[in-house]
């Protein structure tokens, strides 16, 4: 009787067999599987906060200029100082920052404030270029002091920087940062003279 030499396995048996107890192994498909995940829901949670924290600032905005508003219509708003700056804008911008928390960039705020003799002729400045995606210019530079019975616009506006590209309805700067705004229109009380941040230092 003739014996025959056994067969060698081919190196693509072998390599099949030293795989088949990895393959089979599904103890760690939990762990790939969330890997694969980990990234883009990490960045889905911080495109949310993002949001959040754009409309908190600004219905933090809305909230502290129509405090300022008030109180310029009725002249109790401080008087300017050093500490709260030389202009009259300065002054009520301290006063809006004050109303809003830490959160709020003060150095960022711009203040503009404009008179109109009636209601008819009052109008709301575009606080950003659209030709050149800029501020406006004499946005956050113009403070025409309100006389009695005057209309007035008080808007302020601050750069917002995010992380992500989401406008969101929001004008954007050519930076890509977005342009948080916030405008309030009031009538003048008569008989107050000129609001004491006006006056002398």
């Amino acid at each position: 009787m003739v014996s025959h030499p056994s067969r060698r396995p081919t190196l693509q048996e072998c390599a099949c067999t030293g795989l088949r107890p990895f393959l089979a192994d599904k103890g760690g498909a939990t762990a790939v599987e969330f890997s694969l995940i980990a990234l883009p829901l990490t960045g889905l949670i911080f495109v949310i906060f993002e949001i959040a924290l754009m409309f908190w600032m600004g219905h933090a905005l809305d909230n502290a200029v129509e405090v300022g508003a008030r109180k310029i219509s009725n002249n109790t708003m401080p008087p300017r100082t050093a500490a709260a700056g030389s202009t009259p804008s300065d002054a009520v911008r301290a006063e809006i920052c004050a109303n809003v928390g830490g959160l709020l960039p003060c150095d960022r705020v711009k203040v503009d404030l404009r008179t109109f003799t009636t209601l008819g002729t009052a109008s709301v400045t575009q606080p950003v270029d659209p030709s050149t995606q800029d501020w406006r210019g004499g946005f956050g530079t113009t403070y025409e002091c309100p006389r009695d019975g005057a209309i007035v616009v008080l808007q302020a506006a601050f750069e917002f920087i995010g992380f992500s590209s989401l406008s969101l309805g929001q004008t954007e700067l050519a930076n890509g940062n977005r342009v948080i705004q916030s405008a309030f229109t009031f009538r003048m009380e008569n008989g107050l003279g000129l609001p004491a941040q006006c006056g002398a230092k």
